[in-house]
């Protein structure tokens, strides 16, 4: 942690025994890691993401990876925001599913960005090397629920359910 993402994923990848390419033109990787990293200076908390003028065609700078039918295992570092998923790039990745199915993928919308990193990493090379789909489906589905659900969705209306209530309330 605090260090640049890049940084960040290097140091994961190694941890996890794998390898960065190099350049272009090496062996085709054995997965690909797509990163959802913030534009602002400072990363703003999951539950405080701007809910309009965003869309799922904000990510189309994935569907080269995603829409290969022969791309192996696809990770998707969720790291826009901290402390939970983007929820615009989880309904991408959703408008994508049936295609790519959830035994292609790894997902992780962490707290952090290493912590992000270093699941999604791990999960997809477990997942190149062993093809687990049901065990993997099955964690994907509960990042879902816990980064997306959770950490963005129910902590951000209980954010605004809060700051709605007086401060001189019983309640």
């Amino acid at each position: 942690e605090g260090q640049p993402v890049i940084d960040t994923r290097v140091d994961q990848v190694a941890a996890a025994c794998g390898v960065v390419p190099g350049r272009q033109g090496d062996a085709r990787p054995s997965l690909i890691l797509l990163v959802n990293n913030f534009s602002e200076e400072h990363q703003l908390e999951a539950p405080y993401q701007p809910m309009t003028n965003r869309s799922i065609a904000d990510y189309a700078m994935f569907d080269e990876s995603v829409n290969d039918p022969a791309a192996p295992v696809l990770g998707f570092a969720d790291n826009r925001y901290s402390n939970g998923a983007d929820i615009f790039f989880v309904k991408y990745i959703e408008s994508k599913a049936p295609a790519l199915g959830m035994n292609r993928i790894a997902y992780a919308g962490w707290n952090t960005d290493g912590n992000t990193l270093g699941t999604v990493i791990g999960n997809a090379i477990v997942l190149n090397f062993f093809r687990k789909t049901i065990p993997n489906a099955s964690f994907n589905i509960l990042r879902f629920v816990e980064d997306m659900n959770w950490q963005a969705i129910t902590r951000q209306s209980l954010q605004n359910y809060i700051a709605q209530v007086p401060t001189d309330s019983p309640q």
